[in-house]
């Protein structure tokens, strides 16, 4: 139930010196022969093999553009004087993924990150990191729903595991710590006490059997 691999976050930065090229304009519309519009981007190009298209405001980047970063890492959004912010989409070239909101040139708000292990992360963002509430869905089939804090489970939440059984309870910095309650698949709920990830010895009790929900279709019994 470890965090997934932060591999897969983007964070790559354009260098801002030594401009190649640069073409003006938030957006040319040029007529064709034929009587045609066609809407160019201005263009943007860095001497690092970056690239930008899309609104360009006093030589920066402004409005709604794409850029093409020298890593291979790609985003498409909107921008306010060369900094994400809005709504936009960054992709890594390894695979990974954040689509949601940006302020100051960082994830900020809401958005759904995909990491390149195949864990997929929906919910707040501040400052470029989880933090408020979200859901995580690992590859191996766990799912953690509840509070985050700089990347990390802290708080109140909840874990649904593959067989059915269920963990509620509070997390520091990661780890369960303090009271949580384990729901078995079969009803059984029992309490117990977590130290910095691990099950205090004598402290799981059962306490009562709770009926578990059906999937439609399921038999009773």
């Amino acid at each position: 139930t470890g965090a997934p691999l932060m591999e897969g976050t983007p964070q790559p930065e354009p260098k801002e010196k030594g401009l190649a090229y640069v073409e003006e304009g938030v957006y040319t519309i040029r007529i064709t022969a034929d009587g045609s519009a066609v809407v160019e981007p201005g263009i943007i190009e860095y001497d690092d093999g970056s690239k930008f298209e899309g609104g360009i405001k006093k030589g920066m980047r402004e409005g709604h553009g794409k850029l093409y970063y020298a890593s291979g890492d790609v985003y498409e959004g909107d921008w306010v004087a060369n900094k994400r912010e809005g709504h936009g989409q960054l992709t890594s070239r390894k695979g990974g993924s954040y689509t949601g909101q940006w302020s100051n040139d960082k994830m900020h708000g809401r958005g759904i990150e995909k990491f390149v292990n195949g864990a997929v992360y929906e919910g707040e963002y501040t400052r470029g990191l989880m933090h408020g509430t979200g859901k995580m869905t690992y590859t191996n089939g766990n799912v953690y729903e509840g509070d985050w804090k700089a990347d990390k489970r802290h708080g109140k939440g909840v874990v649904h595991y593959p067989t059915g059984d269920i963990l509620q309870g509070q997390w520091v910095d990661g780890l369960r710590h303090g009271e949580c309650y384990i729901i078995y698949s079969t009803g059984r709920k029992h309490v117990a006490e977590f130290e910095n990830d691990q099950l205090k010895e004598g402290s799981l009790k059962f306490l009562e059997v709770v009926e578990m929900p059906k999937r439609p279709g399921e038999a009773p019994g």
